[in-house]
């Protein structure tokens, strides 16, 4: 375990300039501006995670440069694809809204980042990946922030400062791939090899484009429907909080990538004994951690709230809440990415097309009746029964193996 301590503290350093580009936005531009510009990253993200399809995992199982080729050729297919019928209309009705072209563009732009994160993973670059480029995205789009605020207005800033540094950070990303990782590579070769192997790639990385699709819905629903039934502003506080919670997600996210690979080589090497020891390990250490989280938030919550200024205070029992059906994540550990990395790809598929349909009709109704609460407790709702349900399939699964 001491080599993901380093990783934690990047990914920390990460979260920690993110933070600050929050709060900055929140102070600058107040409550109603910093939900509408999580309402854009809302969209942009949702598009992002269609232009991708699943084809950042096939990188982590199957990566090298050929492949990697593929899934760039592969997401600038479906970017045009979605592009088309948006532009079409535009230019048809001329009433169409142009921040969609924004939307677009940043969704691609996105999707290119996670592409090239994954690849650098794969490569072992400095065994960390992916883990730098968001303390460098976060560094950049702060300063920016702090730049563009002297000649623009508050209203469009954040988000003008968002795809302004997702420009910067894919032209140096790639350039660094293409300089340094991708030499002999024959690019005419790889592109029309991505072309005929389209439908292979698309098939193969379905599963993994419906979890995280299944994932997004789960921790998207809340916000369209708080934007469309109360207000820009609760849509400001209540990403706020949700972002706060999902800051705690950092470890999750670190064991997640240091440890899928090795669950597939357990697995594949038929080594289920030692596949299952480290599974609950890890679960275990989770669990610990998971009840030190709970109780910073319950004793500190209003007072870390505050940061953002005294109207995010009211979104104290938001925290709460939400935090019982993170807590419930934690302990439940990597359940699904064991699932995924062995031979349950469709249990998860299954389990979380469930909890996405369950999640928008309790959103609808806990809204109705309690508000912002109510948001928050759906959430809850759905992370925490889809994460047991896939403890308990882990679980399941592993005991099966063995006999």
């Amino acid at each position: 375990m001491k080599k993901i301590y380093f990783p934690i503290v990047i990914r920390i350093i990460g979260l920690v300039l993110a933070f600050c580009f929050s709060v900055a936005v929140a102070r600058f531009s107040g409550a109603n501006a910093l939900g509408e510009y999580n309402y854009f990253l809302i969209m942009a993200s949702f598009i992002s995670m269609f232009i991708s399809f699943g084809t950042d995992n096939l990188l982590l199982k199957k990566g090298n440069g050929g492949i990697f080729i593929s899934t760039i050729v592969i997401k600038f297919i479906i970017f045009t694809i979605v592009l088309i019928p948006i532009a079409l209309f535009y230019f048809t009705f001329k009433s169409f809204d142009t921040n969609w072209f924004a939307i677009l563009f940043t969704a691609l732009l996105m999707s290119l980042i996670s592409g090239g994160a994954h690849y650098l993973f794969k490569l072992k670059f400095n065994a960390l990946g992916n883990l730098y480029i968001e303390p460098l995205s976060c560094f950049i789009k702060l300063l920016l922030f702090i730049v563009l605020s002297f000649w623009f207005n508050e209203d469009n800033l954040a988000v003008l400062t968002y795809l302004s540094s997702l420009i910067i950070v894919v032209l140096m990303l790639y350039l660094y791939i293409f300089i340094t990782k991708l030499k002999g590579i024959d690019f005419a070769k790889e592109v029309i090899n991505s072309l005929a192997d389209f439908g292979a790639i698309i098939h193969y990385t379905k599963p993994f484009f419906v979890t995280s699709l299944g994932w997004f819905f789960i921790s998207a629903t809340d916000t369209f429907m708080i934007a469309k039934m109360l207000d820009m502003k609760s849509v400001g506080i209540y990403n706020v909080v949700f972002r706060l919670v999902m800051m705690t997600s950092i470890i999750i996210t670190v064991i997640n990538s240091y440890f899928s690979s090795e669950f597939s080589d357990l697995y594949e090497n038929g080594d289920i004994k030692s596949l299952e020891n480290k599974f609950y390990k890890i679960s275990l250490l989770l669990s610990f951690l998971a009840v030190g989280q709970f109780l910073v938030f319950f004793f500190f919550g209003r007072d870390i709230l505050k940061f953002w200024g005294n109207v995010f205070i009211s979104g104290y029992n938001l925290l709460l809440i939400l935090m019982v059906g993170q807590t419930i994540n934690f302990i439940t550990g990597m359940s699904a990415q064991l699932l995924n990395m062995t031979n349950g790809k469709n249990i998860v598929q299954k389990t979380t097309f469930t909890f996405v349909l369950l999640n928008i009709p309790l959103n609808y109704f806990f809204i109705h009746l309690f508000g912002l609460n109510g948001a928050a407790l759906a959430s809850a709702i759905s992370l925490g029964g889809m994460n047991l349900f896939y403890f308990f399939s882990s679980s399941r699964m592993l005991q099966q193996e063995k006999i």
